[in-house]
């Protein structure tokens, strides 16, 4: 879906007239300028993940399943954004801007430390077997993006002339919000003699949903590329930079309720930073 909205984007880009002249923005300086806007985003945030549990079916069943990586999502969302009319006359014409987003993650269930494939169990029928024939051990952590993200921001935009045509750059200060939810599973059949009938089976499994705040600064480079009647369409790119605010782990311990010395300790930590990326289309009102 992701390649398709680029895709589209770039080809809109191909059939649109060519750039318009800067002198034409000239009389719009002094006008409230309202807009609405269309985005595709990557964000990327490391994250590091562990199961640590005496259920593991091995010789050495307290060493941790531990994981590093980069959690990498895709968002398409939509803006609303609101420039001020001309501050003072100089370098940039600087104008005053506010916008707030709202972001759909397209893809957003990632593994993360992992051990064996935890699934349904999976018994074989003969009476006599090791505890290892049975499918479905092993021990998984993994984090899923919320659907549904929040930003905000405010900043100062400057108007340049390059080469004949408008060119914005607006730095800003930014907010984000988004949800995830993290999830543990640690599964083990035991049966120490394989003559001898399963013992038991466990399953410990932790969901853990949390929402975190990030603060940070962005910057858009905005260029004119189309004007109709009273609209004007812009295209631009984006990147944005945060830290989170406010605790950024989660350390969850798990027994089983009829064996209470079988547990399972999961445990997730998320960067202090995270960055985010894009593209985009804006029409924008010519203004009151």
């Amino acid at each position: 879906m992701l390649s398709r909205f680029l895709f589209a984007v770039s080809l809109a880009v191909c059939l649109l007239p060519r750039v318009a002249k800067a002198e034409s923005a000239t009389s719009e300086l002094d006008r409230w300028r309202p807009s609405g806007a269309v985005f595709s985003l990557i964000s990327v945030q490391d994250t590091t993940s562990s199961v640590v549990s005496n259920l593991r079916p091995s010789d050495d069943p307290g060493r941790p399943i531990e994981q590093t990586q980069a959690l990498i999502w895709p968002s398409i969302g939509g803006s609303l954004d609101l420039m001020s009319p001309l501050l003072v006359e100089g370098f940039g014409a600087p104008r005053v801007f506010v916008h707030g987003d709202l972001l759909g993650a397209i893809v957003s269930d990632r593994k993360l430390a992992n051990e064996g494939a935890p699934a349904e169990f999976d018994v074989p029928t003969s009476p006599v077997f090791p505890e290892q024939a049975v499918a479905g051990q092993g021990s998984e952590t993994r984090f899923d993006i919320g659907t549904l993200a929040w930003g905000a921001g405010m900043g100062v935009a400057f108007r340049f002339d390059v080469f004949g045509y408008e060119v914005v750059v607006k730095p800003s200060a930014e907010w984000y919000r988004y949800k995830g939810t993290f999830r543990g599973v640690v599964a083990r059949a035991i049966k120490p003699v394989p003559e001898q009938p399963l013992e038991r089976l466990v399953r410990l499994e932790l969901t853990d949903r949390r929402t975190w705040d990030a603060v940070g600064g962005g910057l858009e480079l905005e260029t004119l590329v189309l004007e109709k009647g009273e609209f004007t369409g812009h295209m631009f790119v984006t990147g944005r930079g945060y830290a989170l605010v406010g605790d950024r782990s989660i350390n969850r311990t798990v027994r089983d309720v009829t064996v209470p010395t079988d547990s399972a300790d999961f445990a997730y930590k998320a960067s202090s930073t995270f960055y985010n990326f894009g593209l985009g289309f804006r029409l924008r009102w010519r203004g009151l």
